[in-house]
């Protein structure tokens, strides 16, 4: 059909092309496309099979993860399907969550599953930016990755493109010790004072800054957990809290 009426000459005046555009969208195979671009722009795939370290995110779980995509996939649908403005996809103070997603986000239970609620005006959460599958996706098994934060929204919602790293140079950051424990923005300032790093870090890192105050599974929290390594094999590990 869409091909005959562009033969035609149908899809050359805007009401006959709006007419075509609006009835592919009322067919069901538009709300499966609408689904897959989604899946595919915000890597689903990564999230559904991403390794999270027990110790340090308990409530992890491949249903949390599960319920995260569907959380950003509910978004965009209630935006494209109910003719709302795409901005919101970035700026919405609502979302859409299950009990598992609502303890991760220290919010109370839903009625139901997935339905939408309003973000508490403290949550500093809003659209898809504040969303678990976006942070989480954008995290180290352990940790927050300011430097992924801040590539994903540059090259995945900017459509821009940061060069590689030089081959061969130092990725290495300091290493927190007893006597310096450092927040990763600390740590990260390395690549700043580095002329060889800062040409692409000045980009991305400070768009990552600003999402430090979600965790690695994108729970909200107040001061950083750091592991201070220990010389001692048999002491292990010791863990410190430093205000972001």
């Amino acid at each position: 059909t869409l091909m005959k009426a562009a033969t035609s000459g149908e899809l050359d005046a805007p009401q006959g092309f709006t007419k075509h555009a609006r009835r592919m969208l009322d067919d069901a195979r538009a709300r499966q496309a609408v689904d897959e671009f989604i899946s595919q722009w915000m890597r689903f795939d990564r999230v559904l099979t991403m390794v999270k370290e027990r110790r340090a995110y308990p409530l992890f779980t491949r249903e949390l993860a599960v319920a995260m995509t569907e959380e950003t996939r509910r978004l965009a649908a209630d935006l494209v399907w109910n003719n709302k403005n795409f901005m919101d996809l970035y700026t919405a103070n609502y979302t859409f969550l299950n009990a598992d997603l609502a303890q991760l986000y220290n919010m109370p239970a839903p009625p139901e599953e997935f339905a939408k609620v309003n973000l508490p005006a403290d949550s500093e959460r809003a659209g898809i930016l504040g969303h678990a599958a976006f942070l989480a996706l954008t995290a180290k098994p352990a940790d927050t990755s300011i430097t992924a934060r801040g590539l994903f929204v540059r090259e995945s919602f900017l459509c821009q493109q940061v060069p590689q790293p030089p081959p061969g140079v130092n990725a290495n950051l300091p290493t927190p010790t007893a006597e310096r424990p450092m927040t990763n923005r600390e740590r990260l300032g390395v690549h700043l004072s580095n002329p060889t790093c800062a040409s692409c870090h000045t980009l991305i890192d400070p768009i990552g800054f600003g999402f430090e105050k979600f965790d690695g599974v994108g729970a909200r929290r107040e001061k950083a957990k750091v592991e201070i390594p220990s010389f001692n094999r048999k002491e292990g590990t010791k863990t410190v809290e430093l205000a972001l």
